[in-house]
């Protein structure tokens, strides 16, 4: 004789148990007052179970099998699913204020720079955004991360204003980063030998010292960061101390991706850092020009080139040559492209002429990133055709050697 299987009862619809519980009820000939009476229910509860607000419990199950005849296992999986179909449509139907939160970010391109795992589906951008910046909802993440953006001048920057979720995004990733540097207590001392130790290496390219810096900076208490920013976020840096904590982070944005910007930078936020104390937060966006600001301007244009030096080098040369540029950088112990950039800040220069003296670091921003992006190794680092030799300068990368900085799904798509 062939045996028969059985099956247990798994419907792939939403059933409350209330409705099949009161068509039964209906079918054996029972008023619910009756119905109720039978089970040891009250007629209230008996009606909250009928609409679904009151679940079938272990101990119901049982008495409606005595009742009713149909096993204990029939109700309670019956219960068990649709408070599973339940969750599932709460899911799949997000909390809208959620879902147009979600909406003003750029998530293909926070995606693209490795900040959060990639997906089409709505919740889980809202879990995993909502993760990355370390917030239950909405409110806590207005609460939190944009009170800085929500004070005074920052509020009123058009720059800043459009811009507030991409660059909330930059600051919660690149503070994120400063706490896994582990910078030691802040010492002042420390901090402008750092300084001046850094402005020793202004001579080279970011690229070459990058590392370097950041060390420089971490030994006196100062996690330096540099992290590019979103495409037309408006806003290039972020300074600020780490609250319970005698350290401050430096978030530099790479602006404009030229050796003299990323210099004068530096030594911008480094004078926040020194000279107007730990109660502030410092949100650098183009065309900021507060009392603070003015004075980190002029304080690193200093650092770089002294009033003096400049004023003598500006009213003593007749033209602006390549070889005069180059002899007044090696005099300052610079690079010529820091000079360039300041005759072009100042209009001596029209900005196309000797930009070749400068370095851009456009093409080397995963060199000098703190912590380099996994995505981008495949569309901004091996490139195609003629980008592929230019970015790799003649040395082709080796697939092996990056492996491990990228996920097994991005190495595979890199090896077709």
């Amino acid at each position: 004789m062939k045996a028969i299987r059985k099956f247990s009862f798994q419907p792939d619809y939403a059933v409350a148990p209330g409705a099949t519980l009161e068509e039964t009820m209906e079918t054996l000939g029972f008023t619910q007052r009756d119905f109720a009476r039978r089970l040891g229910l009250t007629v209230q509860s008996l009606n909250r179970i009928f609409k679904g607000q009151q679940p079938v419990t272990s101990e119901t199950a049982v008495k409606l099998e005595r009742v009713t005849g149909t096993p204990a296992a029939f109700w309670n999986n019956l219960e068990a699913h649709y408070r599973q179909q339940l969750q599932k449509a709460e899911v799949a139907a997000p909390d809208s204020k959620l879902v147009t939160w979600v909406q003003q970010f750029d998530y293909a391109r926070i995606t693209s720079l490795g900040w959060v795992a990639a997906t089409r589906k709505i919740d889980e951008k809202i879990e995993r955004l909502l993760a990355f910046f370390g917030v239950a909802g909405v409110a806590e993440w207005e609460a939190t991360h944009l009170s800085t953006l929500n004070q005074g001048a920052y509020r009123r920057a058009a720059a800043v204003k459009e811009h507030r979720p991409e660059t909330t995004a930059w600051i919660q990733r690149g503070m994120t980063i400063a706490r896994g540097m582990a910078p030691v207590e802040y010492d002042v001392a420390r901090f402008k030998e750092a300084v001046e130790k850094a402005r020793a290496l202004a001579t080279e390219s970011p690229i070459a010292v990058a590392r370097q810096l950041e060390e420089l900076y971490r030994q006196a208490g100062v996690a330096l960061v540099f992290l590019d920013t979103l495409p037309g976020m408006g806003v290039h840096a972020f300074t600020r101390w780490i609250k319970g904590r005698n350290t401050a982070v430096i978030l530099h944005g790479l602006r404009h991706k030229t050796n003299d910007l990323f210099w004068f930078d530096l030594f911008h936020e480094s004078a926040h850092i020194l000279l107007h104390g730990r109660s502030h937060e410092f949100l650098e966006y183009d065309g900021s020009q507060s009392p603070r600001e003015v004075e980190a301007n002029h304080w690193a244009g200093q650092r770089l080139i002294s009033d003096g030096d400049w004023k003598q080098f500006v009213t003593s040369t007749a033209s602006f040559t390549a070889a005069a540029i180059g002899a007044f950088a090696t005099k300052q112990q610079l690079h010529p492209g820091i000079v360039v950039g300041r005759l072009q800040k100042e209009k001596r220069l029209r900005p196309d002429r000797h930009v070749t003296l400068k370095i851009f670091l456009t093409h080397d921003i995963e060199a000098i990133t703190t912590s380099p992006a996994r995505q981008r190794i495949r569309s901004d680092r091996l490139g195609t055709g003629a980008a592929f030799i230019r970015r790799n300068r003649g040395s082709v990368p080796n697939l092996e050697s990056i492996r491990d900085s990228i996920t097994a799904d991005e190495y595979a798509d890199l090896r077709r």
